[in-house]
């Protein structure tokens, strides 16, 4: 549940992707979601100046970089969403992300997102999950994470995370929920045509 901070009229939320490589609908999705709802102020964010290459496809200008989004928003986000990067343990980003946590931003990984925030070594002991074809290498890489199975999205904490990319979606309007309110949630379900966006999920089936 989001609690208002800083007198803020609304939380700010960052999308942030790495330019060498970023999952398209970890990052558009989320964005695309949490703008339309209008419940917050949403901006995109890059590692460093330029397009952001997006796999499998297309580039995207983000509004601000780091060190631009740091001048702006000194205080920090409330949110900061991080999608799956072809780059898992990018220093720069792995550092920011500690910074933003520290300001106290909530962290919310989307599919292999939740590898990048493991490095940071905020997870440790907090409930998480992930892309499902990661599972072994994730268990082996960060045994002090509390990995979970069938389930789409867990929030623990100031850590929120969320399984492939199917479930981008309903995490997104999970987070509309937090910050606004289930029938704010349930109006934008429906506008979108989404109808089950709980956290019941069967990766076992893949």
């Amino acid at each position: 549940q989001y609690q208002r901070r800083l007198d803020r009229p609304q939380p700010i939320v960052v999308v942030v992707g790495d330019n060498a490589g970023t999952e398209l609908t970890d990052f558009v999705i989320p964005y695309g979601v949490l703008s339309s709802s209008g419940v917050a102020k949403v901006v995109s964010v890059s590692t460093a100046p330029g397009t952001i290459k997006m796999f499998p496809a297309l580039k995207v200008q983000a509004q601000y970089t780091l060190e631009q989004f740091d001048e702006a928003f000194p205080l920090g986000a409330d949110y900061v969403v991080v999608p799956a990067i072809q780059d898992k343990d990018n220093a720069v980003l792995i550092g920011w992300l500690t910074s933003q946590s520290d300001k106290g931003s909530r962290l919310v990984s989307i599919c292999n997102g939740a590898i990048t925030l493991a490095h940071t070594g905020l997870m440790k002991g907090h409930r998480a999950t992930a892309h499902w074809a990661s599972e072994k290498s994730r268990m082996a890489d960060f045994p002090d994470v509390l990995w979970q199975k069938n389930i789409r999205y867990v929030a623990d904490g100031k850590i929120i995370s969320s399984a492939g990319i199917s479930a981008s979606l309903p995490v997104s309007i999970a987070l509309v929920q937090a910050i606004a309110g289930t029938e704010k949630a349930n109006t934008l379900a429906a506008e979108l045509g989404v109808t089950d966006w709980s956290s019941k999920h069967s990766s076992d089936a893949f």
